[in-house]
């Protein structure tokens, strides 16, 4: 029981601190496209461009609920949480 209970807590830690990103996830998915694999230099700058992120290199490292700009969750980042591997 002690996992779920740290589980809940992490969770609910993560959803106070959290950072909104100045995209739009529906239309970042239908750009994105199905079954998309390999790298392609020029079209990961063209999304970079069309989809501004603050900074490449800034890494999220603590609990954070990761939203876009209209609040949508993209992401729970819970570091820790189901192993202290990560």
């Amino acid at each position: 029981m002690f996992e779920a209970d740290q589980i809940v807590w992490s969770m609910a830690k993560d959803y106070q601190n959290h950072r909104r990103f100045p995209i739009d996830i529906q239309q970042m998915a239908e750009a994105l496209g199905l079954n998309e694999s390999g790298t392609n230099e020029a079209r990961e700058q063209a999304l970079k461009e069309r989809f501004l992120v603050e900074k490449d290199e800034e890494l999220v490292c603590e609990l954070t609920l990761l939203l876009n700009w209209t609040g949508v969750t993209m992401a729970w980042h819970l570091p820790g949480v189901l192993s202290e591997e990560f």
